[in-house]
């Protein structure tokens, strides 16, 4: 889910948030996933560690210190995610660029362009001098 990093404001929603790949991760069983987060392990930016119910959250560090982790949410091992979590961190001085109106925007547009397939919640917190975007991907 999103290995490109908000190149502008205007597009931010679209290199974080695509259909496609929410589409692909909801069709993935928990297996499924956590063998592709750990085969796509190619990188020194990328690295990967096990939740409580043995989910493979994927983390990507870019270049410019922000961090990007995407976890799936699995009833059972063998069923597709409920939810995909997506949680953008940014540290200073990107995050001077997004303050509670412009993170509203990108939310709202992300919103729109996952309809009808899927619903976006979004939500903030101003953390260390940094800020961290959460959203969550509910299959319609």
């Amino acid at each position: 889910m999103g290995l490109l990093l908000l190149s502008s404001l205007t597009n931010a929603a679209d290199t974080i948030l695509s259909k496609s790949h929410a589409a692909a991760i909801f069709a993935m069983n928990k297996s499924e996933w956590n063998n592709s987060v750990l085969k796509n392990k190619t990188s020194q930016s990328q690295k990967s560690d096990l939740n409580a119910q043995g989910v493979v959250r994927m983390q990507l560090q870019y270049g410019n210190g922000a961090l990007l982790h995407v976890t799936p949410e699995f009833e059972t091992s063998n069923s597709n995610p409920s939810r995909i979590n997506v949680t953008l961190a940014m540290p200073t001085p990107m995050s001077l660029m997004f303050d509670e109106d412009t993170i509203s925007k990108i939310t709202e547009q992300a919103a729109l362009e996952m309809l009808p397939e899927y619903n976006l919640l979004g939500s903030y917190e101003n953390v260390g001098g940094g800020v961290a975007l959460f959203f969550v991907i509910i299959e319609n």
